[in-house]
């Protein structure tokens, strides 16, 4: 299945359904400038990916998940990171997870741009 990015969909019932392992810095360079949603202190960004189906699925990474991230102010810092960590794989359950888990692996490895 393919996706597209759609930072204005809503991700509603999605829950951490797994994780990628992928540099901060290349999801940033394949995707834009992650959303922020106000109010939220959490959050160091999301990327939200509407599928064929219509399946809502998001890519983000929450503050005390990563190193050394415990203000807003760490955001920018976050996303240039260039090395390997966890980011959450936010759907609606573990099948659509692994799905698009699928999709993002092929679209990082491939080194192209979107």
């Amino acid at each position: 299945m393919e996706y597209e990015l759609n930072q204005n969909a809503v991700p509603r019932g999605t829950s951490n359904q797994g994780l990628l392992h992928a540099s901060p810095k290349r999801v940033k360079e394949l995707f834009g400038e992650p959303v922020h949603w106000p109010g939220d202190t959490e959050c160091l960004g999301n990327y939200i990916f509407v599928g064929e189906d219509g399946t809502v699925c998001a890519l983000y990474c929450m503050a005390y998940d990563a190193p050394e991230a415990n203000t807003r102010n760490a955001r920018a810092e976050f996303w240039n990171h260039s090395g390997i960590i966890e980011v959450h794989i936010g759907a609606k359950d573990e099948d659509q997870s692994k799905a698009f888990r699928s999709w993002l692996e092929a679209k990082i490895s491939s080194g192209l741009p979107l």
